[in-house]
């Protein structure tokens, strides 16, 4: 099957056919996706996922918009998406060696109550909103989760959680007591 990269660009930037354009776009690139992204990650079922992301992120996103190659496009995706989900991977298993070091030690930090209490005072000073979405996320919510609850955008959640802490650290660093 062979595919003519100009006409599906041209329906997905007029926005015609958009289902049947990409269900043509993904029948032909899955399996050059595919193979680019097993060179990068071994594990075949995580490849398709990052696969499968790369065209969610391209239908939902429409990066398409402004590029004059979908094959540059998807390589680049797909690269990057490969790369990002390795660096991912490896900080996951940095923490959970550190984690592991620090469950087989012998010191076991000690925690006065006087610091709980301290870090419970914070939160509880925190803007409204900030503190809202700081205890979901301590409640383990998704940013996702977090996002739809209280009607954000993830990089909005992420922005207050970043604050949050940033919170946290200055008024823990003022307070000599620790």
């Amino acid at each position: 099957m062979q595919i003519n990269e100009v006409r599906i660009l041209e329906q997905l930037k007029a926005g015609r056919n958009l289902e049947s354009v990409f269900k043509e776009l993904y029948d032909y690139y899955y399996r050059y996706c595919l193979g680019l992204v097993t060179t990068i990650i071994d594990d075949p079922e995580e490849a398709h996922d990052v696969v499968q992301s790369v065209f969610i992120a391209l239908y939902e996103h429409r990066y398409y918009k402004n590029t004059e190659s979908i094959t540059a496009l998807l390589y680049m995706m797909c690269r990057q998406r490969a790369i990002n989900y390795l660096k991912k991977k490896q900080g996951e298993r940095k923490n959970a060696v550190e984690y592991q070091q620090f469950a087989n030690s012998k010191e076991i930090p000690h925690f006065s109550a006087e610091i709980f209490v301290r870090l419970d005072q914070i939160v509880q000073n925190m803007p409204e909103k900030m503190k809202n979405i700081y205890l979901a996320y301590l409640a383990r919510l998704k940013y996702t989760e977090i996002a739809s609850l209280y009607g954000l955008n993830i990089n909005v959640v992420k922005h207050y959680l970043k604050s949050a802490t940033r919170h946290i650290k200055l008024h823990l660093s003022i307070d000599e007591t620790f």
